[in-house]
């Protein structure tokens, strides 16, 4: 008996999600291994070299798979600009947290950042507390 081709279809899109959680999982479980070898270098030089390479990896991905279409619409919906916008800069918001990693006071230092982030959250969604 054969699946229908929506059901094999599926079956083959989370193959393919489960593959991607999987490789992503264990770049990331790597990751640290590295971190004796970037010693020499500073904080935001890597910052720097992660967002640098990011946008040329993701650029060369949407330029081969010819996906830059959703761009246009994204910059001029004001919503999804915005949505963009919060999200940007809860990713930059961990910057600040770089200082703190060079002399052992990271751990105290995002320990108060995470009730912060929080309320900034709740406040942004709209929820009381």
């Amino acid at each position: 008996m054969t699946q229908p081709p929506a059901a094999a279809s599926a079956d083959a899109e989370l193959r393919k999600g489960t593959l991607y959680g999987v490789a992503a999982y264990a770049i990331w479980g790597t990751f640290p291994l590295y971190f004796h070898a970037l010693k020499p270098s500073g904080p935001w030089e890597i910052l720097a070299h992660r967002i640098v390479w990011t946008l040329v990896f993701c650029g060369l991905i949407l330029t081969i798979r010819r996906d830059w279409g959703w761009m246009r619409t994204t910059l001029r919906n004001p919503r999804l600009l915005g949505g963009l916008t919060v999200a940007a800069q809860a990713g930059l918001g961990h910057a600040r947290d770089l200082p703190s990693q060079d002399d052992g006071r990271l751990a105290r230092r995002t320990a108060g950042h995470d009730a912060v982030d929080q309320a900034e959250g709740q406040r942004l969604m709209g929820v009381d507390r």
